[in-house]
């Protein structure tokens, strides 16, 4: 009719975009004074200090060290990596210059990093586990010897810390020097080199054992079983048990309330996993997989059953695995640490990012902040 037509609404569509990232240069001007007056001293130049740098006599921004942190240490990109990505966009960054920072910086959060230590122990609740890293340059050893990074989370539940600790080995001395000053529930595997949990004569500690590394035994037996067996039996007991647990989650419950939960809905099911357990050993070969695995079990009875004692504790180490993982990840990309100092180093940054991701902030804004 050629006459003009009236809006009656819109549709939206969406799709993403990306936005290249753009390097700015920011420059700091201070002038400079000097005084006229033939009765002052003319040589005399007067310019306002610069504000405070983490590294003083270096080009590098907040933002720009936050962004090499996060994508060595969350996104597992090797320093070289990220210099052929810098020169992509037209900026020299030499892989020693980033290396040279990062060791400054570590030596800088050096106090932050102690801090930290202190307030994971400063709850009566811990967990703690362990992943192997190859570290060059160890004085004395062979740089095919695996050395350990050791994980600890502690601290209150709703202020979490992830706290990570660079070891030549295995030994038991090391959580036993972490937990020289602290007191409260250790959950850990069954690692030997936490029996010394178990003998603390004070009671001190109280050891609680990892219930996903128990059930794994039996998942991997019934991985490769083809028909149903004792292993899936206990699966099926394994199974109710954390229905209690997605339970009280979905739920929310306080731990006072989780604690009445696991009383009335898991120890039940504990108490016949443990019946079925001891019945069926005598007919599991003892030197098979799944007579280890019940073995494995019934050797740690008391601490399997700890976790019902308070509403407080996790049933299993899952959540500092979760957080152990990224640095396994890293490890397949730059394949070793250069020095006992960058082990050191990369313990300090992923305590700080992981202690960060796990109050729920976002890594590469906290780091520029803070």
């Amino acid at each position: 009719c050629d006459k003009e037509r009236s809006k009656m609404g819109e549709e939206i569509s969406e799709r993403l975009i990306i936005i290249p990232a753009k390097i700015n240069v920011e420059r700091t001007i201070r002038p400079q004074y000097v005084c006229k007056n033939p009765q002052c001293d003319e040589n005399t130049i007067v310019i306002q200090t610069l504000p405070p740098r983490i590294l003083p006599k270096s080009y590098a921004s907040p933002s720009i060290i936050a962004d090499i942190l996060t994508k060595k240490y969350i996104e597992h990109m090797p320093l070289y990596r990220q210099q052929q990505r810098w020169k992509r966009v037209g900026v020299k960054l030499p892989r020693n210059t980033m290396c040279n920072w990062l060791m400054t910086l570590a030596k800088e959060c050096s106090p932050l990093y102690q801090l930290l230590r202190e307030y994971a122990i400063c709850y009566n609740i811990l967990y703690i586990d362990e992943t192997t890293g190859q570290v060059l340059g160890e004085p004395g050893r062979d740089n095919r010897k695996k050395s350990y990074i050791w994980a600890y989370r502690g601290g209150p539940p709703d202020k979490p810390v992830v706290y990570y600790e660079y070891q030549e080995s295995r030994s038991a001395e090391h959580p036993m020097r972490f937990l020289k000053d602290y007191s409260g529930f250790v959950l850990t595997d069954a690692y030997t080199g936490y029996d010394w949990i178990d003998a603390e004569a004070d009671f001190r500690l109280i050891h609680v054992f990892c219930m996903s590394h128990a059930r794994r035994n039996f998942a991997d037996i019934v991985k490769i079983t083809k028909t149903q067996g004792y292993a899936h039996q206990a699966i099926g007991y394994f199974e109710k048990l954390y229905a209690v647990e997605k339970a009280a989650r979905e739920e929310k419950l306080t731990p006072e309330a989780r604690f009445y939960l696991r009383l009335t809905q898991a120890k039940p099911v504990l108490d016949q996993l443990f019946a079925f357990l001891e019945e069926t050993l005598p007919k599991a070969n003892p030197n098979g997989k799944l007579g280890k695995a019940i073995s494995y079990m019934l050797q740690r009875k008391e601490g399997f059953y700890a976790y019902l004692t308070d509403g407080r504790l996790e049933i299993d180490n899952n959540r500092l695995e979760n957080q152990i993982r990224p640095f396994a990840l890293g490890r397949k990309n730059w394949l070793f640490l250069g020095s006992p100092r960058g082990a050191e180093a990369a313990c300090m940054f992923y305590t700080l990012i992981q202690t960060a991701i796990a109050n729920g902030l976002e890594p590469g804004q906290y780091l520029t902040d803070m």
